[in-house]
């Protein structure tokens, strides 16, 4: 093998990952997103593909980290495969937690490692578009749908008061 073909691989190789800082909002009008990275040393990348998972999508700010992949080192050819936003990560979680958060707003879901469920709005509305079943009670402030008791109860025809806290 040419010593300078194997240095030339090498460098290759080295090229391959780089971290960058986004730089403007992304552009969403195609078939895949596209943003604009500045590597280290200033080098600038547009139309960078933001890849992501299958069925969970986000839009990165600017400003956010992203690990950009550069296919056979190629500049012209990278990729971003995870992003990162320092200012507005949680950093509450314990050890196991999982959290989907809005990055401005501060609504989050929260899968603890306890088993419980922390659903947050900041608008102070959870919207649920078709049936919600619970297996367990529902309580809205001190009132339980399972087990509250009625005001007002007369017999007959009559319609009891609202339910209050047993």
């Amino acid at each position: 093998m040419d010593v300078f073909a194997g240095v030339r691989s090498l460098r290759r190789i080295a090229m391959a990952l780089g971290i960058g800082r986004q730089t403007a909002d992304s552009v969403e009008g195609g078939s895949i997103a596209t943003v604009q990275i500045v590597l280290a040393g200033d080098e600038m990348l547009g139309d960078v593909y933001l890849m992501q998972q299958s069925g969970v999508a986000s839009r990165p700010r600017p400003g956010a980290d992203h690990i950009v992949v550069l296919q056979q080192g190629d500049r012209g050819r990278a990729i971003s495969i995870a992003s990162n936003d320092q200012n507005s990560r949680p950093r509450t979680l314990d050890v196991g937690d999982v959290q989907i958060f809005h990055p401005v707003i501060g609504s989050y879901i929260w899968l603890r490692s306890s088993g419980d469920i922390d659903i947050v709005p900041k608008s102070g509305t959870v919207n649920v578009a078709g049936s919600l079943k619970a297996t367990g009670d529902v309580v809205a402030g001190a009132i339980s749908l399972t087990n509250h008791l009625h005001g007002g109860v007369q017999t007959g025809e009559g319609k009891t008061g609202v339910p209050v806290a047993s």
